[in-house]
């Protein structure tokens, strides 16, 4: 489960690390992005690949209030183009969730050491996700603008850490995953089995050297 990571600070990089040809909404976010909260995303509209502003919690468009977001933070690769939380989602809606790290959680006796995870170059990647329009029924249009990340059976070091993980893109593949008229669902699929960037490096969260030592062992 991915329910925290580290956004972008720097506006020039939106450009330089990715397809941006329009921004909507380029107001950047605070650099802690946890569910919920607001969070910016690429999404290809009218042939154009717009920055745009979103809640982290999908909410569907049958859904009755925007509360079922908090429930749908991530989405199993594994089951996507079956559960209906997802499917049309799947097949026309798919964003990219830029990020230059994201926390996994190690259990270390009776609690929870969160463990950061980045690029060796430290260069901002993309998270695959899936994003919605909701409309609250019988009231003037007022669009709330959700996604969801993506995740996948964990690979490479974060899988001495937890069991999943989200799905990081190559950039090669952004644009195939970003085309709404891509819509076979096994090629889509076979770009989150092939298509996954696992190189990461490893830092801890804690200032305390005790911390620092049990940490450490967990990657040994």
């Amino acid at each position: 489960m991915s329910n925290k990571f580290m956004g972008i600070q720097r506006a020039e990089y939106y450009k330089k690390f990715y397809p941006v040809d329009r921004i909507a909404d380029g107001k950047i976010t605070g650099d802690d992005v946890s569910p919920t909260g607001e969070l910016l995303a690429i999404v290809q509209r009218d042939g154009l690949n717009w920055l745009d502003r979103f809640h982290w919690g999908l909410v569907p468009s049958w859904a009755k209030s925007t509360s079922l977001g908090s429930r749908l933070i991530n989405a199993r690769a594994e089951t996507i183009a079956q559960k209906p939380s997802f499917r049309e989602a799947f097949r026309h809606r798919r964003c990219l969730i830029p990020a230059t790290g994201f926390y996994e959680w190690a259990q270390q006796e009776n609690r929870k050491i969160p463990v950061y995870f980045k690029l060796p170059n430290g260069n901002p990647f993309a998270f695959a996700g899936l994003w919605e329009i909701w409309q609250k029924a019988d009231s003037p249009p007022a669009n709330y603008r959700s996604c969801t990340i993506i995740t996948i059976r964990a690979r490479g070091p974060v899988r001495k850490i937890h069991h999943r993980m989200p799905a990081v893109l190559k950039p090669e593949v952004y644009d195939a995953w970003l085309d709404p008229l891509n819509q076979d669902t096994d090629a889509l699929e076979q770009i989150l089995n092939s298509n996954i960037v696992t190189e990461f490096i490893s830092d801890f969260e804690s200032p305390s050297t005790k911390d620092r030592h049990q940490q450490l062992s967990l990657l040994e």
